[in-house]
């Protein structure tokens, strides 16, 4: 009795600290949508991102993705593996992420676009190793909206757990009172993938957001 009392728990410990690291995992993702969304809301935070961007990372123009010339611009993302539409062309970083309980850091690909009205979209997207449990899309999803709450000290305007396809999603409205800004998302996971789809903007400019088209742009190839 003692040793199954004892394996048992041993086995809860292991799936408690699978859990854990699952919503710490996705913290840090969303720790970062965050960061990055509040500094591109001002002009100022614009320029200091982009000065103190670090050797790890990579940052390019992509127009040469794009296949139209209409208002908004269609880009193909093959090694994220998907498809959206941009009000303007977007910018691409590479930011490689240490993760707890892995031993090499893990890409984050981020995809942004400032509208000359101010509003900023964002795609972001990483691979999770097969070391992180995503059995259960739901703890995922949560975990990167409250992470993301947490870590730009936000409040949680609403959220609901939704579908893209067969895949599991959440929507969310976040409003961040230090820096008067809402930020309006869709998490996506595609097993092992995560993608969110965001957009930062100031409340006298939520009529001129965009976010159902381009949140309805993205496409799975």
């Amino acid at each position: 009795m003692n040793n199954d009392s004892t394996e048992n728990k041993t086995i809860e410990n292991k799936q408690s600290k699978s859990k854990s690291t699952i919503v710490a995992v996705v913290g840090i993702i969303a720790f970062i949508l965050a960061f990055v969304v509040m500094k591109y809301i001002t002009q100022e935070g614009i320029s200091a991102f982009r000065g103190g961007i670090s050797k790890n990372q990579t940052e390019q123009k992509v127009t040469n993705y794009f296949t139209d010339n209409s208002t908004w611009k269609d880009f193909n993302s093959t090694l994220g593996s998907f498809r959206a539409s941009f009000p303007v062309y977007p910018t691409h970083e590479t930011e490689p992420l240490n993760l707890p309980g892995l031993s090499q850091p893990v890409n984050m690909e981020m995809y942004s676009a400032e509208e000359s009205n101010g509003a900023f979209y964002l795609i972001t997207f990483i691979n999770y190793p097969s070391q992180v449990d995503t059995s259960v899309p739901e703890t995922n999803l949560e975990g990167s909206v409250n992470g993301t709450v947490q870590s730009i000290d936000g409040t949680l305007i609403s959220s609901n757990f939704t579908y893209f396809g067969t895949y599991r999603a959440i929507e969310y409205l976040i409003y961040k009172k230090d820096g008067n800004a809402y930020i309006k998302g869709k998490n996506i996971l595609v097993g092992q993938n995560m993608y969110q789809i965001a957009v930062a903007y100031e409340p006298s400019n939520s009529s001129n957001v965009q976010f159902d088209r381009f949140a309805n742009s993205f496409q799975l190839q």
